[in-house]
C-alpha cells in the first residue's frame, strides 16, 4: 500500500510539473517600460534605416604586405548613401587596382572574377541596403568584401 501511495504522489507530482511548464495560450505581457513608438529614432529615418549628415566620407585601412591599401569613399546626400567606390590603391606603382590592367589581368586569370565588377558591386548594395553589414562580401574577393564592409562602417561613423 506503502508503495503505491508513493506511486500516486510521483504521479501527480509529474503531472504538476508537466503542466507548470506548458507555454500558455494567448499574447505574451508587454515588457516595462515606455509604451513603444512609431516615431523614428534619433539618427533613424522614416523608415527605420540609419540617416547621415550629407557630405563625402573616406576611409582607408591598413597597408598590405603586398603594398595595396584599401580605401571606401561615400557619398551621402538628403540623409541617404547615394554613390559608394570601394577601390585599393599601390602607392609604390601609383595605381589603384581598377586601372591596372595587368592586375585585373591575373587576378581574372587565377580567380574566374572581374575585380572591377565585383568592386562596383559592393558600391551598389551599400546604395541599396543602406547598411554595411547587409552587403555580400563574398564573390571571388572576400578579404577586399571585408575590408569594404570595415571601412563603410569606419566612413559612416563619421557621417552620424
Amino acid at each position: 500500500m506503502k508503495k503505491r501511495n508513493q506511486l500516486f504522489l510521483m504521479i501527480i507530482l509529474i503531472l504538476v510539473f508537466a503542466l507548470g511548464c506548458t507555454p500558455k495560450n494567448g499574447t505574451p505581457e508587454p515588457a516595462p517600460g515606455p509604451p513603444p513608438s512609431s516615431e523614428p529614432s534619433p539618427g533613424q529615418g522614416e523608415e527605420g534605416g540609419m540617416t547621415y549628415k550629407d557630405g563625402t566620407y573616406t576611409a582607408k585601412g591598413e597597408t598590405d604586405d603586398k603594398g595595396w591599401t584599401p580605401e571606401v569613399t561615400i557619398i551621402v546626400e538628403n540623409g541617404k548613401i547615394k554613390d559608394a567606390k570601394y577601390n585599393e590603391y599601390s602607392a609604390e606603382t601609383k595605381t589603384f587596382k581598377t586601372e591596372d590592367e595587368e592586375y585585373k589581368e591575373n587576378f581574372m586569370n587565377i580567380n574566374k572574377v572581374d575585380v572591377v565588377a565585383v568592386y562596383e558591386k559592393f558600391g551598389q548594395q551599400l546604395v541599396e541596403k543602406q547598411d554595411p553589414s547587409k552587403v555580400d562580401a563574398t564573390g571571388g574577393a572576400t578579404g577586399s568584401g571585408q575590408h569594404f564592409i570595415e571601412l563603410s562602417n569606419k566612413a559612416l561613423k563619421d557621417a552620424q
